[in-house]
Formats: C-alpha cells, sequence, structure tokens
C-alpha cells in the first residue's frame, strides 16, 4: 500500500489487461463501535472494489467447538471462506479465490 492510494481510498491497485481495479480492505467488525467509510476528493481512475473479511478471535482457534461437538458459529464461516487462509503463526492471508472471479470476468470480455 502506497500513502498516495490511500489518500485517494485504495489500499492497493491492480492493473490487468487495460482494466485498472483499486481493492479496499475491509475488516468485519462486531464492536458497537462502527466505523465511517473514508470517502476521498482525490479520485483515482479505475473500479473500485472491497474485500470484506471476518477473522474470529484466537480463542475460537483454540477451542473451536461447542460442548455438543459442532463448531462455533464464527469459527464455521471462516472454515467455510475460501477467500481466506490461516497460517501456523496466525496470520490470516487472501487466497487467490477473492481474485479469481473478477479475473475471470474480465478475461471473457
Amino acid at each position: 500500500m502506497s500513502e498516495e492510494l490511500d489518500h485517494k481510498g485504495a489500499d492497493f491497485q491492480v492493473k490487468y489487461k487495460n482494466k485498472t481495479l483499486n481493492y479496499q480492505v475491509k475488516k468485519k467488525s462486531f464492536s458497537r463501535e462502527r466505523r465511517v467509510a473514508k470517502i476521498s476528493k482525490n479520485v483515482i481512475e479505475g473500479e473500485f472494489i472491497d474485500i470484506n473479511y471476518e477473522v474470529p478471535a484466537d480463542e475460537y482457534f483454540k477451542n473451536p467447538k461447542k460442548q455438543d461437538g459442532s463448531l462455533k458459529l464464527p469459527y464455521q464461516r471462516f472454515c467455510e471462506n475460501k477467500n481466506l487462509r490461516r497460517m501456523d503463526n496466525g496470520f490470516v492471508v487472501f487466497t487467490e479465490n477473492i481474485f479469481a472471479d473478477t479475473k475471470k470476468q474480465i478475461d471473457l470480455k
């Protein structure tokens, strides 16, 4: 992420087949405090795409099951999300799946 892109409302930018895609990464929060989306006055060329993601607290990875043996909902949602992967050190990274649909749409045009 560059400071210039950040000031223009994008976390990172991808240029692919003469298309400019501006990605903005947004972590879902369940706190009572809601963040207001930052709207930039400095418009940049390209399409804006939001990447929304949710990562459960570490306690859900340490103890993912309820007393009845079923998975706790935040852990289950994370496991079903094929756009994210948790590394052994606890880091969460995006998989290539998150970009595959957009790439496919551009390739079909």
